[in-house]
């Protein structure tokens, strides 16, 4: 009996709120006295009133049903409505499960209990003249115990309810993009406030929300992806114990629509391409066979040259597909027939260096100036940023091939533009540089090529002092 008292005493000073551990403290005491019927009593006082300080804390923190809730609490007891609040003790722990969350269904069946044996002790007519309720020395201490442990040492933590919440939260403006203090809001607004056997519905939540969204979901796809990496990065047991297991099962319920969101969440989360089986993989290979066939089959342009097409949404959504090794073939000899306009927006959404040869090859059919730029432009400009010191020698070649390419005046800008990246990122080699320095001096043109030189002699690549008469060169080719 006395380890038992002293374990109650260790748990009474686990409760977060002092009145609410005022109660419990005298429902023990009463324990300690035996006076059992008066100890239940004490206990449901000090769940019903801590729960109900649980919504007062949300409501303060913003959350519009707490709000509304509190709002109708005060008001009947101001008015001293004793029939309205005794309906709101009634409802209680159906409310907090339903409408807050803050207790799940096995925890509801122990405190329903509790409620139960509290109205035995209050109301002993409803047991009969005859035989009172008369509980157990052990059944009141489980009473306690569950109180403290299911309630009055839990901060308002909360469940489904506050998992849609979220879903909701994260489309306003106001949610925060950034990821590392995404991470801080989601875990100090949300997970901090999760049951831990929740976590994992949470995190299958977002994913599911990644690979099939709703029309509501669709416009913060890119917050979802920075909110999957956050939760896997900060919960990385659930991560990896409840949400990784769980995601074959959701993949094989995926439309053909809604297929290539898988490629969005592999780009949040790397780790998960095991995931994709030999049976997902022919349904991707086969969406973009189909592609490839229906641009084979493209009419051509009414006024001549490439042919008409226009990528759908999961067309577009296939190319995202490049972090799959076995789809990168496939999705490069599609890109290669693409007409500019549609290949120029791939390469807005789903940059990769693997679409860098084609590029260069482009490049060299250019007709004339004008061409050249808009080729420059389509095609090598929107991969600057991650193109490689090796990727520079086949593109000053590809420059280099032709007087419509080196001589065209956008091209010299858009050339010390990727240069600018390159230099940037640590990634120009001064022996590169050195020949296309020479080759343009052996043509004539190197003081046309002035903002090149400033970027790589600056930047102490190429040693390249201003030509002493470059000022005084009033007239440029084209």
């Amino acid at each position: 009996m006395h380890q038992h008292l002293t374990d109650l005493d260790a748990l009474a000073l686990t409760v977060r709120e002092p009145r609410s551990r005022d109660y419990i403290q005298e429902a023990i005491a009463a324990y300690r006295a035996g006076a059992y019927r008066a100890a239940i009593v004490a206990t449901w006082v000090a769940v019903s009133f801590d729960l109900t300080i649980k919504i007062r804390e949300i409501a303060v923190d913003g959350d519009g049903q707490a709000n509304e809730e509190m709002a109708a609490f005060d008001g009947w007891v101001q008015a001293g409505n004793q029939g309205k609040l005794q309906e709101f003790e009634g409802k209680l722990l159906g409310k907090v499960q339903s409408r807050f969350g803050f207790l799940n269904a096995q925890d509801v069946l122990h405190l329903e209990r509790l409620k139960e044996d509290r109205n035995h002790c209050a109301h002993p007519s409803f047991y009969g003249d005859q035989d009172l309720f008369a509980p157990t020395s052990e059944l009141v201490r489980m009473h306690i115990v569950h109180a403290v442990t299911l309630v009055l040492a839990r901060p308002p933590i909360q469940g489904r309810v506050l998992i849609e919440r979220f879903m909701t939260d994260l489309r306003s403006p106001a949610f925060p993009r950034d990821g590392d203090k995404l991470a801080r809001y989601m875990n100090e607004r949300y997970l901090d406030r999760v049951r831990p056997d929740l976590f994992g519905r949470f995190g299958t939540t977002l994913v599911a929300a990644v690979v099939k969204p709703s029309a509501e979901q669709v416009s913060s796809n890119d917050v979802l992806l920075t909110t999957v990496m956050a939760f896997a990065r900060t919960r990385p047991d659930a991560w990896r114990a409840s949400v990784v297991p769980g995601i074959p099962r959701l993949i094989e319920g995926l439309t053909s629509e809604q297929l290539p969101n898988l490629f969005r969440l592999l780009k949040a989360a790397p780790d998960l391409l095991p995931l994709l089986d030999a049976g997902t993989l022919h349904r991707l290979e086969a969406l973009i066979d189909t592609m490839s066939e229906r641009l084979r089959q493209a009419p051509p342009s009414l006024f001549g040259g490439e042919k008409s097409f226009t990528l759908s949404a999961t067309e577009m959504a296939l190319f995202a597909g490049m972090v799959v090794p076995q789809l990168t073939d496939r999705l490069v000899a599609v890109f290669e027939q693409l007409p500019r306009v549609a290949a120029n927006k791939v390469l807005e959404e789903h940059p990769n260096r693997r679409f860098l040869n084609h590029g260069y090859t482009r490049l060299r059919t250019a007709r004339d100036f004008r061409s050249a730029e808009a080729l420059y432009r389509s095609y090598i400009a929107p991969l600057a940023g991650m193109m490689q010191a090796e990727d520079v020698p086949a593109l000053l070649d590809a420059v280099m091939s032709d007087r419509q390419i080196w001589d065209a005046t956008d091209i010299r800008s858009q050339l010390a533009s990727t240069a600018r990246v390159l230099l940037e990122r640590g990634e120009a080699r001064a022996a590169d540089w050195e020949r296309f320095r020479a080759f343009i001096f052996e043509k004539g043109v190197e003081s046309w090529y002035g903002e090149l030189r400033v970027v790589l002699h600056d930047g102490g690549v190429v040693e390249w002092p201003e030509t002493p008469d470059a000022d005084e060169l009033d007239e440029q080719p084209e």
